[in-house]
C-alpha cells in the first residue's frame, strides 16, 4: 500500500516538474518588449548576433544599424523568422517588469 502511494506521489511530482518545464518553453520563445527596440537589444533578447538582425533587415530591404530603434512589423518579422513571439507592452509595464526582476 505505501509503495503504491510512493509511486503516485512520484507520478504526480514529475507530472508538475514537466508542465513546469513545458511552460518555461513557451516563456522563453515570447518576448515582452515595448513598440520601438533598438536591433542590439532585440538580439540580445533573442540571443542572436547583432549582426545577424542587420542582415535579416537588409534582405527586408531595410538599412539600418546596431543602434537604430526597429518598429513594430520589423520586429514582429524577424521574431517569427527565430521562432519567438511578440508581446508589446507599453512604457510603464515595461517599467514594472524590470521592477519585479
Amino acid at each position: 500500500m505505501r509503495s503504491r502511494m510512493r509511486q503516485k506521489r512520484k507520478a504526480e511530482r514529475e507530472e508538475k516538474e514537466a508542465q513546469f518545464l513545458l511552460e518555461q518553453d513557451r516563456d522563453a520563445k515570447i518576448l515582452r518588449l515595448t513598440e520601438f527596440v533598438t536591433t542590439a537589444d532585440l538580439a540580445n533578447l533573442m540571443d542572436v548576433p547583432a549582426n545577424d538582425i542587420i542582415l535579416k533587415c537588409m534582405q527586408l530591404g531595410l538599412m539600418v544599424t546596431i543602434n537604430l530603434r526597429l518598429d513594430k512589423e520589423t520586429i514582429t518579422i524577424i521574431a517569427d523568422d527565430y521562432g519567438y513571439e511578440c508581446e508589446f507592452i507599453d512604457k510603464i509595464e515595461a517599467v514594472a517588469d524590470l521592477r519585479k526582476r
